[in-house]
């Protein structure tokens, strides 16, 4: 399977062209809207792939929810920072 950036990429565009939209947990939890996904991001080893992430998702205008496990190789605080100022659940 191809898991980079690119490909992940148009997955999201062709999701949006199908007519899905993306909700946080807490924006569904609230309002759920009619096909809806909700993505969510769990950060384990690799932070700056998940802030890469999050600015794929910001540029097409999509939030999603991003945990980040309390150890070191993930908890980075100035990427966590970075990840919600785009919008993003943390």
């Amino acid at each position: 399977m191809d898991f980079t950036l690119i490909t992940y990429n148009t997955l999201l565009v062709s999701l949006q062209k199908q007519g899905f939209s993306f909700q946080t947990f807490e924006s569904f939890i609230q309002k759920p809207k009619q096909k809806c996904i909700i993505l969510r991001h769990d950060v384990d080893r690799l932070p700056q792939n998940a802030l890469e992430t999050a600015q794929i998702e910001n540029e097409l205008g999509i939030t999603g929810s991003y945990y980040f496990r309390t150890i070191p190789k993930s908890f980075n605080e100035y990427i966590i920072k970075q990840i919600a100022e785009l919008g993003h659940e943390i």
